[in-house]
């Protein structure tokens, strides 16, 4: 089981790793990212599964190097069971892998991450240096935009909400977010 969560883990984020931290977008994404947002970081963000359990996200934002590291957390408890209910009674669906991560932004130890994995998405949030921080994929915003491009915004920078159109409603959890910390 934590073999094959480390194997779905590393494959997202192989799959979102960049060779080089330089973000070669075209106008047309640069583009399609302005018209949501007033404010913006385009990245492509390299990840690192060697250390047991845990992931390395690194990417530029600024000008500045940026590290998080990440570690799955299942947010189902430990007795947690799924059935499947039909006609011939029930029977148990296996567990899935986690797709939900906490980490810390290194070098900040008031800081926290979460992410989650659709696919080979990821999406998620940080706080860095007491900013709150969104990470998607920038496929979401702009058609041009490549698998491992994606958009570092904060919630100030959103033009509108009608442009939040992700993949997984992650422009309702913002709200939700929002509005359970204040």
């Amino acid at each position: 089981m934590t073999r094959n969560v480390f194997r779905a883990v590393s494959a997202v984020f192989l799959a979102c790793s960049a060779v080089g931290l330089s973000y070669g977008q075209t106008d047309r994404v640069k583009q399609d990212l302005a018209a949501s947002f007033s404010k913006f970081d385009a990245v492509r963000i390299a990840s690192d599964s060697a250390n047991k359990g845990q992931t390395s996200l690194s990417f530029t934002r600024q000008g500045k190097q940026v590290e998080i590291t990440i570690e799955p957390y299942d947010l189902r408890s430990s007795n947690y069971r799924a059935v499947d209910t039909g006609k011939s009674g029930d029977s148990p669906v296996d567990r899935t892998p986690v797709t939900t991560f906490k980490g810390l932004v290194n070098g900040d130890a008031g800081s926290i991450a979460r992410f989650n994995t659709r696919g080979s998405q990821l999406e998620g949030v940080y706080v860095d240096g007491g900013e709150k921080l969104y990470v998607e994929p920038a496929a979401n915003y702009s058609k041009s935009a490549g698998s491992s491009d994606y958009v570092i915004y904060r919630m100030e920078d959103v033009k509108t909400d009608e442009t939040l159109h992700c993949l997984s409603q992650f422009g309702q959890k913002i709200g939700e977010f929002q509005m359970n910390q204040d």
